[in-house]
């Protein structure tokens, strides 16, 4: 007995769209396999970003966080020798400003230990009788002298100690008329040899 498929089977076919060429199944052969690439490239391409992004994620953004952390550091200390080096600059210019105050800024065991070399040097052909600053810087000696012949002497004496410099003789005069004690006023700066 024929079974109801077998039937059916032979039923009347026909196709209402004509068969393809050779060259149609060939361009469709083709259409496909171009629309096959275009997806595997575009695959691919995205498979590459997707890798390119990982290793960016791994490797990339944890050295560069590593770079941004060393020149933070950096910053950090050479704005501290920055600190330091504007203070040093400061101390510097002040202590540049302060040299000239700091030459003329003179004990007064110095003025003193010229008087006495004064005094030794001469005996009792000239005594110091007084001393004192000006407030221009200079020092000034008021001596009593036996004769003028000791004038240059003790200029002479003045021009050879150490940082005396600028010697002036303000003034000669006899003390009293009719006495033979003259006095002797002069005057010259000090500076020290070395100023810290």
């Amino acid at each position: 007995m024929q079974s109801e498929y077998d039937k059916k089977s032979k039923l009347f076919k026909f196709n209402l769209i004509p068969p393809k060429s050779k060259e149609e199944i060939k361009q469709l052969e083709e259409r496909d396999n171009t629309v096959l690439y275009s997806f595997l490239l575009i695959f691919f391409g995205a498979f590459v970003f997707f890798v390119l992004n990982l290793l960016n994620i791994a490797l990339v953004e944890p050295s560069l966080q590593t770079t941004k952390t060393n020149i933070a550091n950096l910053n950090t200390s050479i704005s501290g020798y920055n600190s330091i080096k504007a203070k040093n600059g400061e101390l510097f210019i002040k202590s540049r400003a302060l040299d000239p105050l700091l030459t003329k800024d003179i004990k007064l065991t110095d003025l003193i230990a010229i008087a006495e070399n004064i005094d030794t040097t001469f005996g009792g052909a000239a005594n110091v009788t007084s001393y004192k600053r000006e407030s221009t810087g200079e020092f000034f000696l008021n001596l009593n002298i036996s004769d003028f012949s000791k004038v240059s002497q003790i200029v002479d004496l003045l021009k050879n100690t150490k940082n005396v410099k600028n010697i002036f003789i303000r003034r000669v005069g006899l003390d009293n008329i009719g006495s033979s004690v003259l006095t002797l006023s002069i005057s010259f700066e000090i500076n020290k040899l070395e100023v810290i």
